[in-house]
């Protein structure tokens, strides 16, 4: 899989995607955590059906899960904006494993910077 197909780069405009829901492949989640060494506690923002976050919970990381929709992932809250946020939404769940494709990329690097614990 190319990096522009994974990414759904120029796939649909934003009007056509309203609430979008762009699930990460498993296969891209083990691999990240065969390079990359995450904390225990991690706040997944944009969970979706929980893809990202099944996979992190079963390798045991703790995940606080939210997205601005419910999509059914378990143990989950609904109605949070990352972008809104003025703080952490869990203290315990300092970084973020989460592609933010589905939103505009710098203000998403903007707002992981400036949420403080």
């Amino acid at each position: 899989m190319s990096l522009a197909h994974a990414a759904n780069l120029g796939r649909h405009s934003i009007a056509e995607r309203k609430d979008d829901l762009y699930e990460t492949p498993p296969e891209a989640v083990r691999a990240l955590l065969r390079v990359e060494s995450l904390p225990e506690s991690v706040w997944e923002p944009a969970c979706g059906r929980g893809s990202i976050v099944g996979i992190l919970r079963a390798t045991g990381h703790q995940v606080y899960a939210t997205d601005l929709v419910d999509y059914g992932c378990p143990n989950s809250a609904s109605g949070v904006d990352f972008l809104m946020e003025r703080r952490l939404a869990s203290r315990s769940a300092p970084s973020s494993p989460t592609r933010p494709i589905s939103w505009p990329i710098s203000s998403s690097l903007t707002r992981s910077r400036s949420v403080r614990a």
